[in-house]
């Protein structure tokens, strides 16, 4: 989970929240830095907002990973 690119990846997350609602659940995360971000999902996200703004996002059914740029 983090800067999947970089030697300390995880050391990128600022903060994070999670939400749980009958709709399904969600994440909040503050990062610094740039590149590639990745972290491991069961199921393929239904959608990404960065800030606040909808992106485009990779996922690996094989390993259950999800990235963006």
């Amino acid at each position: 989970l983090g800067l999947i690119d970089m030697y300390n990846a995880g050391a990128a997350i600022q903060s994070v929240e999670y939400a749980d609602n009958n709709k399904g659940g969600s994440v909040k995360m503050q990062v610094r830095g740039c590149g590639r971000f990745g972290a491991y999902t069961s199921q393929k996200p239904k959608r990404l907002l960065l800030n606040m703004k909808e992106a485009l996002l990779s996922y690996d059914r094989d390993n259950c990973l999800f990235t963006f740029t």
